[in-house]
């Protein structure tokens, strides 16, 4: 009986002085090279405190599994406050999808520089919809 292997996507969010930066990494293989690397930026008048951005991160992360229609995804987060929070929690359930604390350390989305994936509409349509979905409950 062959186990269905888990989807990892990392998340992490940064605020710098004028922008918001929420990023992605979605392991895709062990050395690397195929994994997928995703950043979106804000206004930092949207998002002002670095726990929000947190969570805007891990609401990414539900956004593009649901855009690439992944099943069995794990979010991996470097913020414990973030991971714990009752709403967001409750909000991941309701998605079936499972998020995690690990060090900041091993986060694969800690620190990203660059934007490397082209901003598409839909992506954008879907992590609205995730987002405004959230802020209901």
């Amino acid at each position: 009986m062959s186990k269905k292997r888990k989807k990892i996507i990392y998340v992490d969010a940064s605020i710098k002085k004028d922008k918001a930066i929420l990023s992605l990494v979605h392991k895709i293989n062990n050395n690397g090279a195929d994994n997928v690397v995703i950043t979106m930026e804000f206004k930092n008048e949207f998002i002002s405190k670095s726990q929000n951005a947190e969570i805007m991160a891990i609401l990414f992360g539900i956004s593009y599994a649901r855009f690439n229609s992944l099943k069995n995804c794990i979010i991996l987060s470097d913020s414990e406050t973030s991971v714990n929070n009752k709403s967001l929690r409750k909000f991941l359930e309701e998605n079936k999808i499972r998020c995690i604390w690990i060090p900041r350390e091993i986060n694969l989305a800690d620190n990203i520089k660059s934007n490397a994936y082209e901003q598409k509409e839909e992506m954008i349509k879907i992590f609205s919809e995730v987002f405004f979905s959230y802020i209901r409950i």
